[in-house]
């Protein structure tokens, strides 16, 4: 009888491994590190950190982080990697401390440029932006009202005259 029972659950198990094999082939599915994801191969830190600008500006601050980090592994003193990052990981109110004022978004606006022209600095676009709870910089609006920290002088500066045209 053990016999019996014996042959018996090797034939299921040859049944099974026989059936396995003829399943179609399952495409792979591609990598996913449990890390997140990995820094650009191949690239110097000075393009390292223009990607990191352009994710940063479409909101994919988590990539924009990888790409920033391997460009400081690479050069350390790399003050627009270091900028950049710094505006990843602390809080924008803590980074842009001057008193802010309210500013509507005309056309033709964008991140850069109103951190160039309001905090002296286009590279501030992206604290700027989370200043503002923006998740993309790159998503400005015209009629868009944001809170500006200005500068010292920088109203003045940029304040139009009366009678001339406000910048695009």
């Amino acid at each position: 009888m053990k016999t019996a029972v014996r042959i018996a659950m090797i034939a299921v198990a040859l049944g099974l491994a026989s059936a396995c094999s003829h399943l179609p082939e399952m495409p792979q599915m591609p990598s996913i590190s449990p890390r997140g994801p990995e820094a650009t191969p191949g690239l110097s830190p000075r393009d390292r950190v223009r990607l990191a600008v352009e994710l940063l500006d479409g909101g994919d601050e988590q990539r924009a982080e990888v790409e920033l980090r391997a460009a400081l592994e690479e050069q350390p003193n790399n003050g627009a990697a270091q900028r950049l990052l710094q505006q990843i990981t602390e809080d924008p109110r803590a980074l842009l401390t001057a008193t802010p004022r309210p500013y509507t978004v005309r056309q033709g606006d964008s991140m850069s440029a109103l951190a160039e022209r309001y905090l002296g600095d286009a590279l501030m676009f992206y604290a700027l932006a989370r200043y503002n709870d923006l998740e993309a910089p790159n998503q400005l609006s015209a009629g868009q009202r944001l809170m500006i920290p200005m500068r010292p002088g920088a109203m003045a500066a940029s304040a139009p005259s009366e009678g001339a045209t406000p910048p695009a």
